[in-house]
């Protein structure tokens, strides 16, 4: 008995390609969206306490 590998590699080539042309036609690219501010911006943090006292879980 003969194993032939070059036809296995053409099948799996071949399974390989079908697969991937049909990921690739199924799917969308996912856009790019880039913010650029028109003007400098400033951002300011100010430090506070958060009463969780009356939280019940």
């Amino acid at each position: 008995m003969e194993l032939v590998f070059e036809d296995e590699t053409n099948v799996v080539e071949e399974i390989v390609e079908t697969v991937t042309d049909y990921i690739v036609e199924k799917t969308i690219d996912i856009p790019k969206i880039i913010l650029q501010p028109k003007s400098e911006i400033s951002w300011d943090f100010e430090d506070f306490d958060l009463d969780v006292s009356n939280i019940k879980l």
